[in-house]
């Protein structure tokens, strides 16, 4: 957590990129990424993290946990069953599979919204998520992996004829 405080100030400070924070420390990339990420974890978690209480590992499986007293519940359970990190992220993956039928039984038709989002993957060539809310209304996320697929779906979208255009 120290560390992950560290690297987060030296972010802010020096306006400076993961990636360049990493080549600067001697740390890849992803290490970076990861301790910084510790930071989204309930205080509480945190300071079981630095009491040795739970692992790094224990740690970031939790950071699937949107919900901080939900966090700090589990890193509880963590510690008073001595859980391995396999069985947290056996635990996660159960929660998220619940989390998905709990979904799908709220929307009607949920089928529909699945094939679209089959499609603009197709169109897109990524991963794309339709959330459908009440009111016929929603949100469609679109992930990218890199600046020059950023760049590619921008132009994917600028080649697409406006009304004004046609």
């Amino acid at each position: 957590i120290e560390e992950a405080m560290a690297f987060q100030r030296l972010l802010t400070e020096f306006s400076l990129k993961q990636d360049e924070l990493a080549e600067r420390v001697s740390k890849s990339r992803t290490a970076v990424t990861n301790a910084v990420r510790l930071l989204k974890l309930d205080d509480r978690v945190q300071q079981m993290l630095i009491d040795e209480k739970i692992t790094t590992g224990h740690a970031r499986a939790l950071l699937a946990l949107e919900n901080k007293d939900e966090q700090y519940a589990l890193a509880t359970k963590i510690f008073d069953e001595k859980l391995s990190v396999r069985d947290v992220e056996r635990i996660m993956q159960k929660k998220q599979e619940e989390k998905k039928v709990k979904k799908s039984r709220e929307i009607p038709n949920s089928f529909i919204y699945h094939d679209i989002e089959e499609k603009m993957k197709s169109i897109l060539g990524t991963k794309v998520s339709v959330n459908h809310r009440k009111n016929n209304r929603g949100k469609i996320e679109i992930e990218y992996y890199s600046n020059e697929e950023l760049e590619r779906l921008l132009e994917l979208f600028e080649a697409i004829p406006s009304e004004s255009n046609v």
